[in-house]
């Protein structure tokens, strides 16, 4: 019996995750991996255990320049754009799942295969809070009309500069976490219900084990924490008064209790303990390492995070999990987060009150 054949054009952690997860779910089926639009010195530190590994992909290719400006951009993506055509035609495609569509290149790939394959689907892999809040940048003129006609004229008009992340008309399938809380401007396209497969979700942490060892991250240690905390960019909470206090309280309020507490830093921290987590008793884990490659050992453990993809991919994980977002600022972008996460049944709490309510609730 022939496979049908699926493509994820992958180009951050959470797509990866998405492919992981749905290639290992769907093990009927021929999946194929594509990274796009990666760094050429720094890309997804995913490629290297793919290809030293048994994973679910038939098949794993990088584009990457993404780093390029100008001429010797485009005449990269050129380049790649034939190699794209060439992979295409040798592929019967099912269904092209992209996580960010607007990128060119993985417009050009799904509306490439559209063409050689009539029945191939466009599926829009959840691409976190954008789907369910919006792109506000998508809807400025410099990106509309500017970039857009740019890249029309550069590559073809093919490219469409979506409303928001998943609204270009190349995207038939929205496949999402959430599907009812979905933004308004992707009402209109059918939407399919990602769902967290256990067995496929131990696959997925097998393979994950192998990116924490790789960064001398202990997995025990990991799946041993009762509380984990992920931080915002410091540009954000740097702004914010008394933000270092509440968090000083909050892991002196968990200390006592005798809970066991790790902090993840945003990634653009680097090495730094810029709250110094460390002296207060928490495990620091590091920035670099994708926050969905520890999803599968935390299904004991309660996350706290600010206005984040992490903390709906925990609700995701497990319905019932402890999950509560810090509202760290009042503005129209942060009040639609916390209504979305009191739809979703994930506690808001702003800093300062994090430490009282936490000590108040049972674990």
């Amino acid at each position: 019996m022939i496979k049908k054949v699926d493509v994820y054009l992958v180009s951050s952690t959470l797509h990866f995750f998405w492919a992981l997860l749905l290639a290992y779910t769907n093990k009927d089926r021929e999946s194929h991996l594509i990274f796009i639009d990666q760094n050429t010195q720094n890309p997804l530190n995913f490629y290297s255990p793919l290809h030293k590994t048994l994973t679910p992909f038939a098949s794993v290719e990088m584009f990457a320049g993404r780093e390029l400006k100008g001429w010797a951009l485009l005449k990269r993506r050129k380049a790649q754009f034939v190699m794209m055509r060439n992979r295409i035609q040798h592929l019967a495609i099912d269904r092209v799942f992209l996580g960010n569509d607007r990128s060119v290149l993985g417009q050009f790939f799904l509306q490439e295969a559209k063409n050689q394959y009539k029945a191939c689907v466009g599926c829009y892999l959840d691409d976190g809070v954008f789907s369910y809040l919006g792109r506000s940048a998508s809807k400025k003129k410099t990106e509309r009309y500017i970039d857009a006609m740019f890249k029309k004229l550069s590559y073809g008009f093919w490219y469409d500069p979506p409303l928001t992340i998943g609204a270009s008309r190349w995207v038939d399938e929205l496949w999402l976490m959430y599907p009812k809380q979905r933004t308004a401007l992707l009402q209109s396209t059918r939407a399919i219900q990602i769902l967290p497969n256990q067995e496929a979700l131990k696959s997925v942490g097998d393979f994950a084990k192998q990116i924490l060892q790789a960064e001398s991250l202990n997995v025990q240690q990991i799946e041993a924490l009762d509380v984990l905390i992920t931080l915002p960019n410091p540009l954000i909470f740097s702004k914010i008064p008394g933000y270092q206090q509440s968090i000083e309280t909050l892991l002196g309020a968990l200390h006592q209790q005798g809970l066991k507490v790790g902090v993840k830093y945003h990634p653009v921290t680097g090495k730094k303990d810029i709250l110094n987590v460390q002296k207060m008793g928490a495990l620091l884990l590091p920035s670099q390492v994708s926050f969905e490659m520890l999803l599968p050992f935390l299904q004991q453990c309660r996350v706290i995070g600010d206005m984040s993809t992490t903390i709906l991919l925990a609700r995701f994980i497990d319905e019932n999990a402890n999950v509560v977002m810090m509202k760290v600022s009042d503005d129209d972008y942060s009040k639609k987060m916390a209504t979305l996460c009191e739809t979703l049944r994930i506690d808001v709490v702003v800093p300062d009150n994090i430490a009282p309510f936490v000590s108040s609730t049972v674990f």
